[in-house]
């Protein structure tokens, strides 16, 4: 099991037949039916989650852009050091 996360780990891109090996244990193991629910307070972290991950994008993205857009920016003046 350590060889295939090191694997995994070192080498993103599996090979096919590893791939299909780990999928066919997961669908062995994996239960058909899971009688579980979520609770109000785990279901509310997780939106709150979810709802920081969305606006840590959004803002990731709009940094970059700008950063990105700051690179091509034609400078004006003399720099004064």
């Amino acid at each position: 099991m350590i060889r295939f996360i090191r694997r995994m780990v070192f080498h993103p891109v599996p090979a096919a037949g590893t791939l299909l090996v780990a999928l066919a244990a997961f669908h062995m193991v994996a239960p058909t039916r899971a009688w579980a629910y979520l609770d109000p307070i785990t279901g509310s972290i997780v939106l709150q989650v979810l709802a920081a991950g969305f606006v840590a994008a959004i803002a990731t993205f709009h940094r970059t852009r700008v950063w990105i857009a700051g690179l091509f920016r034609k400078r004006t003046g003399d720099p004064k050091s």
